[in-house]
């Protein structure tokens, strides 16, 4: 299942329409952040108070149930990041070094249909911003 998911913020912690922003809290993150995210502030990322493992679970389990992917949380958590032009990282484990990154929204929205589909429901990779 992913794990992680870490996001750019630079004026700090944020809580905004279910946004939130919270300090790193974990030894990953910690050295996620040394190799990812040099010199810049990112914090872990929460959404309707679920971490991002617990998005990605349900969201599996709402589209086995026949939902769209479009009525998760975690496809709002998605949106909610692109449009505030937020850089941030999906991972599990240490698997942090080799993201894909990825820069249309419709190829994301398809690689996390494509990964929260398949049973070990993993999905990684790196969103970056244009500045």
């Amino acid at each position: 299942m992913t794990q992680f998911c870490m996001a750019r913020n630079d004026s700090g912690p944020l809580e905004v329409d279910g946004l939130a922003l919270k300090s790193l809290d974990n030894n990953v993150l910690f050295e996620a952040k040394k190799q990812l995210a040099k010199g810049k502030q990112v914090w872990n990322v929460f959404y309707n108070g679920k971490d991002i493992d617990t998005l990605c679970c349900e969201a599996q389990r709402n589209m086995r149930d026949n939902s769209q992917f479009n009525t998760t949380e975690l496809y709002s958590l998605i949106n909610k990041l692109i449009s505030m032009e937020t850089e941030f990282w999906f991972w599990y484990g240490d698997d942090f070094l080799e993201l894909e990154t990825i820069t249309s929204s419709e190829v994301l929205r398809q690689e996390i249909i494509k990964s929260i589909s398949e049973p070990q429901c993993e999905v990684y990779f790196h969103w970056p911003t244009s500045s």
